[in-house]
């Protein structure tokens, strides 16, 4: 993973759900079914630590 990557991932110190998902280029639809996480908690609570630690995972695939 390259520090520009996670450079270009991260808003205010923590992973974006958004910018995560241009990236890999999904729909935030898929990256939750990916990440294994509800749709709605991943864009209303993208600071919570389990929303968080699901990203982290991904990222650093």
């Amino acid at each position: 993973m390259t520090a520009a990557f996670q450079d270009d991932i991260r808003e205010n110190e923590i992973i974006s759900p958004r910018r995560l998902a241009e990236r890999l280029r999904f729909s935030m639809a898929h990256l939750a079914r990916v990440a294994r996480l509800d749709p709605k908690a991943m864009t209303l609570y993208p600071s919570a630590p389990t929303v968080q630690i699901k990203l982290e995972e991904i990222a650093e695939l």
